[in-house]
């Protein structure tokens, strides 16, 4: 799972675009949390937990914030 997420830094990092600061840190900041959530959950014993089982959860939790962020704005 690591080695998947280090070629897709990578990838990300040694393509021709030149990304904003901005996107960088995004692109840090999902990832760190994926790994966060992954290795959280490999320590409570999930251990079928998978990266694309972390990607799902982290999408739906920040779609449940956007919502209700949206939500409360109106």
């Amino acid at each position: 799972i690591y080695e998947e997420i280090l070629k897709e830094r990578e990838k990300h990092f040694s393509s021709d675009e030149t990304k904003s600061d901005l996107e960088n840190f995004i692109f840090d900041a999902h990832h760190f949390s994926l790994l966060t959530l992954l290795f959280v959950k490999h320590w409570m014993g999930f251990k079928e937990y998978a990266l694309e089982d972390a990607e799902k959860d982290l999408n739906e939790k920040i779609n449940a914030i956007l919502n209700q962020r949206k939500s409360n704005s109106n």
